[in-house]
């Protein structure tokens, strides 16, 4: 699947943040950056 780099960034920083969420045990906000993802990649 073709993406345009500046939305590959974009991926890459929610994800980051995700990451950031789910290691302070913050599964709610975590699963709104993963759901924003998914939103991206379609």
């Amino acid at each position: 699947m073709y993406q345009d780099r500046e939305i590959a960034a974009i991926i890459k920083n929610l994800d980051r943040k995700k990451q950031e969420y789910v290691h302070d045990e913050k599964f709610e906000q975590a699963r709104k950056f993963k759901q924003a993802i998914q939103e991206l990649i379609k």
